[in-house]
């Protein structure tokens, strides 16, 4: 397979990784040529401890030459408010199997988000990798069974992590102001930055009928300075069909938290991303007592190898539109983060 990358930064790296461990060609390109360099000479080997010499650079002035490649796979891994403009140029100017853009889908009010509704016949997946987790697919199915039997009462999700964390993965910046990830208007921020909380919301919407985002509230606080401008964190709430949905994300907390709860009459399903280092883990609790325990061991890495099996193994269209990272999914996840930011300035 022949993989072509946009954005030699942080997921970029993470993908050009992925793909060396999954033996594909791969080509990276970048608009910044000092970005090529430090990818090459810095992020890379830093990150794995080599550069991989299978990883071909290309300068994107060059990129006409490869007009007539034809790529299996091309991935979108610039900041949010580029990668519309940048998936309507590749599918003028590339020849493409299949797209994978970087989660979210774009930047808040993006006016091309109408424009790429019309792509929905297109094999395009979003990068919300954890709800393809094995974690996250054995905590479908024990809320699938316990739906049958159980009633519904909470969904409380928290998706927190501190500023501090973020920087660790992009050690090359000297602060936030340096980045997209502190300007809401870029992309930034933590209802967008931690956006994989709400697309597994809307997996669980769909999965137990519940329409949480009909009559949601919601609160964007933020921290407004001459260079930062950004939600610190954003807190919605709703109640539909008696069951209370409570979602939290921050950018301050002192440990992280990345979890979901489902609340049932005697059931009590919770899933935790990163339980521990390299694990993941879902309890189940049966009148408040502890009913079962599973662990789910991972990588920082394997999460991204995960994410391109899963790209790789859909051949057909119909089992494209099964994915819970098709585009289809990734609109709707962006418009409920428009609802979102909409509804919170009211609060602010």
């Amino acid at each position: 397979m022949r993989v072509l990358i946009f954005g030699a930064g942080s997921i970029g790296n993470h993908m050009a990784f992925a793909c060396h461990k999954l033996k594909l060609e791969i080509f990276v390109t970048d608009v910044n040529p000092k970005a090529l360099n430090r990818m090459q000479n810095i992020i890379f080997p830093r990150r794995y401890g080599f550069w991989s010499k299978k990883i071909n650079l290309i300068n994107f002035k060059n990129l006409k030459k490869y007009k007539n490649f034809f790529f299996d796979l091309i991935i979108i891994g610039t900041p949010p408010k580029f990668h519309l403009s940048i998936f309507f140029f590749i599918n003028n100017k590339l020849k493409f199997d299949k797209v994978l853009i970087e989660k979210p889908l774009t930047n808040i009010f993006n006016k091309s988000l109408e424009k790429i509704k019309k792509f929905n016949n297109k094999k395009i997946f979003i990068g919300y990798n954890h709800s393809i987790s094995k974690s996250f697919s054995f905590f479908l199915k024990n809320i699938k069974k316990t739906l049958k039997s159980h009633k519904l009462k909470v969904v409380n999700i928290n998706w927190n992590e501190s500023w501090h964390g973020i920087m660790n993965a992009h050690f090359w910046l000297k602060s936030i102001k340096k980045s997209y990830l502190s300007k809401f208007k870029d992309g930034g921020g933590a209802l967008q930055e931690h956006s994989h909380g709400l697309h597994l919301a809307f997996i669980l919407n769909k999965l137990t009928r519940s329409n949480f985002f009909k009559s949601m509230k919601s609160n964007v606080i933020f921290e407004k300075k001459k260079i930062e401008n950004y939600d610190y964190e954003t807190t919605v709430i709703s109640k539909n069909k008696n069951i209370l949905f409570k979602y939290n994300t921050n950018l301050y907390s002192g440990s992280t938290n990345k979890s979901i709860e489902l609340i049932f009459d005697k059931f009590n399903l919770i899933w935790i991303c990163n339980f521990k280092k390299n694990f993941d883990l879902v309890r189940i609790s049966k009148n408040n007592n502890l009913y079962k325990e599973k662990f789910f061991k991972k990588t920082r890495s394997s999460e991204f190898e995960n994410e391109l099996k899963h790209i790789i193994k859909i051949k057909s269209f119909k089992n494209f539109i099964k994915s819970p990272i098709q585009l289809f999914n990734g609109i709707k996840v962006q418009e409920i983060l428009n609802k979102i930011a909409y509804n919170g300035k009211k609060y602010i």
